[in-house]
């Protein structure tokens, strides 16, 4: 009795799927993509669409984050500038000296016609910054630093503690005129 139950379905199952027929892609019956491939002359079982496809993003969309990756990390604090202005001397930096505290970050940009090879004093090396350009941004050590420029031996910036106390500066006494006795006899 089973067998003859197992039997019937599958012979069920056999003609369900040989009765049912597929549906006519006359080219008239085609719209969209397909259509346009039929009037090329293409057949039906030339146009396939991909389910499994990944459809186009949609303008202004942004793209959703794959599964597993990082997010874009959060900016970071930004640099303490220092432009290069010339070859010469400690006029050379902008501004010279520049107050920082140690772990600052500093970035040299060259604003000069020429290459220029920065060294902080403790051997930092800055490295090339060509015309146009800006160093990577070093973290300081220290506060107070001292640079250089390898190329240029004259080029001598440095860097002060922001965290030091500054001296007020020094007012100078109005201008007297030096004591002279005077001319009359009741002067001991």
């Amino acid at each position: 009795m089973k067998i003859r139950l197992i039997l019937l379905a599958c012979a069920v199952v056999a003609t369900a799927g040989c009765g049912s027929s597929a549906p006519s892609l006359s080219p008239s019956s085609l719209t969209g993509p397909a259509a346009s491939f039929a009037a090329q002359g293409a057949g039906p079982s030339d146009y396939h669409e991909t389910p499994d496809a990944d459809p186009a993003p949609l303008p202004g969309a942004d793209p959703a984050p794959l599964p597993g990756a990082d997010p874009a990390p959060a900016p970071g604090p930004t640099p303490l500038g220092i432009s290069i202005v010339g070859s010469s001397g400690s006029g050379a930096f902008m501004p010279n000296p520049i107050q920082a505290a140690a772990g600052d970050l500093v970035q040299w940009t060259n604003n000069d016609a020429s290459p220029h090879h920065l060294v902080l004093g403790d051997g930092t090396d800055v490295g090339r910054i060509e015309p146009g350009m800006s160093s990577v941004p070093i973290a300081l050590a220290t506060a107070a630093a001292t640079y250089r420029c390898t190329l240029h031996p004259s080029m001598i910036g440095s860097i002060t503690d922001a965290a030091a106390p500054t001296m007020p500066p020094v007012e100078e006494p109005p201008y007297m005129p030096p004591y002279e006795p005077p001319d009359d006899d009741y002067y001991y």
